[in-house]
């Protein structure tokens, strides 16, 4: 019973970051940038950062010796 909760939880909250994330983006970007780099709050500009997201990722390995 827990197990499949903690599952459904999971899956909810990833669904959330998913959603959530490009809109946070565009908000520190306006934040950051301000009027001179404005990004509209559209459904065009949060699936094109959902796009980028899924292009530009960090690749980060740490080798302990």
């Amino acid at each position: 019973m827990f197990k499949s909760l903690g599952i459904f939880a999971v899956v909810v909250l990833l669904i959330i970051a998913i959603v959530l994330g490009p809109w946070v983006v565009i908000w520190a970007w306006n934040t950051l940038f301000g009027a001179a780099y404005l990004i509209p709050y559209t459904i065009w500009t949060w699936l094109a950062v959902l796009v980028l997201g899924v292009f530009i990722r960090s690749n980060v390995k740490i080798n302990k010796s």
